[in-house]
């Protein structure tokens, strides 16, 4: 699953813009998904990631196929994705 990564620049953009720097690609990807956790490493290519594990980007396309996917960042920055908010605030024992 490659993810698109683009950058340019236009003459018209303000001196600010163009000095910023472009953020890294990923080496890695975590995430929690029905109470499992997910890890893979990444291998860029051409400025293009790919998923190196077959069950995390398989499990990360049917994610993103989801239109009512929720995410949920936890306190130690760990990224836990749910199917629906409902079940988001279930999980989370939130009233």
């Amino acid at each position: 699953m490659p993810c698109s990564y683009v950058a340019g620049c236009s003459e018209n953009l303000p001196e600010t813009a163009l000095e910023r720097e472009i953020p890294e690609l990923p080496t890695e990807v975590n995430f929690i998904y029905n109470g499992v956790e997910y890890y893979s490493k990444c291998e860029v290519i051409d400025e293009e990631v790919f998923i190196v594990d077959d069950e995390v980007r398989k499990t990360l396309q049917l994610l993103n196929e989801n239109p009512n996917l929720c995410m949920y960042i936890t306190p130690e920055d760990k990224i836990k994705y749910f199917d629906s908010f409902e079940q988001a605030t279930d999980s989370l024992h939130y009233i």
